[in-house]
């Protein structure tokens, strides 16, 4: 998406859909770049065409955050991440949802990933990952994965930022505005200060309605936490006087 003219999450639900990336290019200067950044990822895939499959039991339902393009039956969903070039990393969060399980039991979930290798050979890897139900009194006292709290908590916000940006867009301001500070609460213990501060500042002017290229700034950055991929930014440049000067974040700035 080059300016401002044009649907966000239109883009982004597209780039989803065909295992993709979306970009919000604000000015046609940084089309170059991209395609750049596009074309040493493309030369270096390794797997092509990457689904993962996740089998459950009967009493669990599982959701998959991010946005990715899924298909769900009984007992299993399959997520298309697209293709991995080497040495990517890419994370796919999930969150299961089960009845009642005596202290003791085990849910075992399958997780099947296949992909095309470079000679079009089909790869697979099966995974089974098990989770033992404890008593309440010993889940208090668990020590949780503080890494891995911080991560998730990073992309909830990302996903919460992401829902609250098309109700703003929708006229509710409030709604979208109290989706934000209700998650920075949730996750409030796994966030740094710069990372709170940033949000509530985000929830601040939610309230009060954002301009279009607030929305689309929030949106493009928040997409590529939730995607795990480096945060670029272009910014337009303007000779005034001899001196180069640009905007960022409302602050002029000048470039000697």
């Amino acid at each position: 998406g080059v300016g401002l003219d044009y649907d966000e999450h239109l883009l982004e639900a597209m780039a989803n859909g065909g295992g993709g990336n979306f970009h919000f290019l604000e000015t046609v200067n940084a089309i170059p770049t991209v395609f750049e950044r596009e074309f040493e990822e493309l030369v270096a895939v390794t797997l092509r065409d990457v689904v993962i499959s996740v089998k459950v039991p009967d009493n669990v339902n599982i959701d998959v955050l991010g946005g990715w393009s899924t298909e769900a039956t009984t007992g299993r969903v399959e997520i298309s991440v697209g293709n991995l070039y080497a040495n990517q990393n890419k994370k796919l969060y999930f969150r299961l949802n089960h009845g009642q399980v005596k202290p003791g039991t085990g849910l075992t979930l399958t997780v099947t990933m296949r992909g095309k290798g470079e000679e079009d050979n089909l790869l697979e890897l099966i995974k089974n990952l098990v989770f033992t139900a404890v008593p309440a009194n010993d889940e208090e006292s668990a020590q949780a994965n503080e890494q891995l709290m911080q991560r998730f908590a990073e992309f909830d916000m990302g996903e919460k930022v992401n829902e609250a940006l098309k109700r703003e867009r929708a006229g509710d301001r409030t709604g979208a505005s109290q989706t934000i500070r209700d998650s920075i609460n949730r996750n409030r213990g796994h966030l740094s200060t710069p990372q709170a501060e940033k949000y509530q500042m985000m929830a601040d002017e939610t309230a009060f309605g954002l301009d279009e290229i607030r929305r689309k700034r929030y949106h493009r950055e928040d997409y590529e936490i939730q995607r795990g991929r480096d945060i670029y930014r272009d910014y337009r440049l303007e000779l005034i006087n001899g001196h180069l000067l640009t905007n960022i974040e409302g602050q002029s700035v000048l470039i000697d």
